[in-house]
């Protein structure tokens, strides 16, 4: 997996996209970032990958400071 810390996944359901997608919301050099990635086979496709914005940011920590 990217994120080998705390990190949050769900459905990509926005659309329908012919596969299964998911968004995943977790830390990467210590900065959130949103990755959307797909399962291909054995492998995971990753179709797009950013820092996230403030709203994400927010959840994020909210989450993680729930989890603990």
């Amino acid at each position: 997996m990217m994120f080998d810390r705390f990190h949050l996944i769900r459905t990509d359901e926005r659309k329908d996209y012919g596969e299964v997608r998911y968004i995943m919301l977790g830390l990467l050099d210590e900065r959130p970032v949103i990755c959307v990635w797909t399962p291909r086979g054995d492998a995971i496709r990753v179709i797009s990958m950013r820092i996230a914005d403030d709203d994400e940011r927010e959840i994020y920590w909210r989450e993680l400071d729930r989890s603990r």
